[in-house]
């Protein structure tokens, strides 16, 4: 699929030549000009573009996605809910109707008198909850296909409101409501179905779940041969009626909307986070290897000669002069000799 995004007057030059698998498809733009069932749908609810099936959110895109429009009802509808409108419910409205002139054969409880809008007091202005729109809104059904559905080839409903239709839109960005995109593509001959709108909420309007629609690029050959044109019309027909009385899910409980998923984001790295070192311990010493010291020598016993330690200590304590050993072995001798 193309990645071209129109934002300025020279965008539309990838547009203006068709490829060749595309002159002869049928234009189809006249049904999108102004003049959901237990069908697959989208929800809006909360501003969030997803993707509801059999009552279960199956995908999430957030505040755009890349759509292609295959085909819309003819001219603007309306539709009235007794309770506050929710986009992400799957109620069906109390009163429709299908040309915005008469109510729907199939509405039960149609709060005009003679079934006819003009006559409805709900299509007074001051009758909404707010006290200042009108409580009966316009609405467009489309059916659209999303080439990044994780299941190609599925068509889906969406309710487009007055917002979406009439609202203020950017053409400078050629980012248009509907009926302005009807006339941009007529002017341009440029066909629904192959071609690739971005669908984004309005985050700048203070209308809830408003969609503007900017003409992107077209489908590729092989995806347009697989899958549109294999797309019966009968389904496409269905998808787009307001007859909500034939839809299967009529007492369908509102959807539990998923939680918003942001577009997707560029993966952020997570910066390496210092690993937490454990203080620095000393570096360990190396071991002082003993050296090995010789044996020592064994010691000849050195005779010591007797050391007169008595005397000395009799020298050094005492005033008496030295005895000479010749008078020591006198004086032995006479006492033997007393003995």
């Amino acid at each position: 699929m193309s990645d071209i995004t129109p934002t300025n007057q020279n965008a539309l030059a990838p547009l203006a030549q068709r490829p060749s698998y595309l002159q002869n498809v049928e234009s189809k733009v006249d049904a999108l000009a102004v003049g959901g069932g237990g069908l697959p749908r989208v929800s809006l609810n909360n501003n969030v573009i997803s993707l509801v099936v059999d009552g279960e959110v199956t995908h999430v895109f957030g505040q755009q996605a890349q759509a292609c429009i295959l085909g819309t009802m003819p001219g603007v509808g309306r539709v009235f809910y007794a309770d506050q409108y929710n986009p992400g419910s799957a109620n069906i409205p109390t009163c429709w109707s299908e040309d915005g002139q008469t109510a729907a054969d199939s509405v039960q409880n149609c709060p005009s008198p003679n079934r006819t809008c003009a006559g409805c007091p709900m299509n007074i202005k001051g009758s909404a909850a707010n006290g200042q729109g009108k409580a009966c809104q316009y609405v467009k059904a489309l059916a659209v296909l999303f080439p990044q559905d994780p299941q190609p080839g599925r068509v889906y409903r969406l309710l487009a409101k007055g917002g979406t239709i009439f609202g203020d839109d950017r053409p400078d960005q050629q980012m248009f409501n509907l009926k302005n995109l009807a006339a941009f593509m007529k002017t341009h001959n440029l066909p629904l179905g192959p071609l690739v709108f971005n669908m984004v909420i309005d985050v700048y309007s203070q209308t809830p779940s408003k969609l503007l629609f900017q003409p992107a690029g077209w489908v590729d050959e092989q995806f347009y041969h697989d899958v549109i044109e294999k797309i019966p019309e009968a389904e496409i027909e269905q998808v787009v009626s307001l007859d909500f009385g034939s839809f299967a899910d009529a007492a369908e409980q509102p959807v539990q909307p998923a939680a918003p998923q942001p577009a997707p984001q560029p993966v952020q790295q997570v910066a390496p986070q210092p690993v937490q070192q454990p203080a620095p311990q000393p570096a360990a010493q190396p071991v002082q290897q003993a050296v090995p010291q010789p044996e020592p020598a064994p010691q000849q016993a050195t005779q010591q000669a007797p050391q007169p330690a008595a005397q000395d200590q009799t020298a050094e304590t005492s005033d008496v002069g030295a005895v000479s050993p010749e008078a020591l072995a006198e004086a032995l001798s006479k006492f033997q000799a007393k003995l």
